[in-house]
């Protein structure tokens, strides 16, 4: 199953490729980061799939019903979840200001690999488990490995939620609300300012001027600046 899911990684990539060419993005720094971010969401669609495939053949099911039944259940939920993660980053893309000029590309890229993920978990990893996964001859029982205490306690957990029904909306609409109330203390920024001490200046000389007096010009600059503007013994 591990060398299944794997597979699945290099195409994606192979793929995304392929469709942001015609967005005319190439391979920098943004994109790249945008592939790594991605890396580890769109391996779970497949897991997700060869996962459920593998549990409906420990059942007793046939391939080919194991891996049907697996993928009309997941359909819709893998492509809601990728859409979601996408939308995540859609503000970077949408924003008016400069950074949409220089990480528009994440979200794009991070979005294309997602949903690449998403037809391919549901095509190609299917029939990569119809084809390579052994049908198991001794029929587990469905409840068996539901039977812990971890499960158990969910179990218990989620019953008494799904009973009390508005208190459990009431408790999320409330939790989604401080929330969202929150965010006003946050810096309205992407990037915060940066806290370098750095001081950046633009030397132009006269046209044709010696290399070596272009050195003495900025020997003297950087001379005074250590002299009379940084914080030393002599100055604080």
């Amino acid at each position: 199953t591990g060398i299944l899911v794997s597979s699945l990684i290099p195409v994606v990539i192979f793929l995304t490729f392929i469709v942001i060419n015609f967005f005319k993005i190439g391979l920098d720094q943004v994109s790249l980061a945008a592939l790594m971010i991605a890396l580890g969401i769109l391996v779970d669609n497949s897991v997700v799939v060869s996962e459920a495939i593998m549990v409906n053949i420990e059942h007793g099911m046939k391939r080919h019903e194991a891996a049907m039944k697996a993928v009309k259940e997941l359909v819709q939920p893998l492509l809601i979840s990728s859409l979601v993660i996408s939308l995540a980053f859609l503000p970077m893309y949408i924003c008016k200001s400069s950074m949409s000029e220089y990480m528009g590309g994440l979200f794009i890229v991070i979005a294309v690999s997602l949903i690449s993920s998403w037809f391919l978990s549901i095509t190609f990893v299917p029939f990569l488990c119809e084809k390579f996964l052994k049908e198991n001859k001794k029929h587990a029982s469905p409840h068996e490995a539901y039977n812990t205490l971890f499960y158990r306690t969910y179990k218990k957990i989620l019953m008494t939620l799904l009973k009390n029904r508005t208190l459990a909306i009431i408790g999320i609409l409330t939790m989604f609300s401080l929330a969202m109330y929150s965010f006003k203390y946050l810096p309205n920024i992407f990037f915060p300012e940066s806290d370098n001490p750095i001081i950046s200046a633009s030397i132009r000389l006269p046209v044709g001027s010696d290399i070596k007096e272009t050195e003495k010009v900025a020997a003297d600059i950087d001379s005074y600046i250590a002299q009379d503007l940084k914080i030393n013994q002599n100055r604080k």
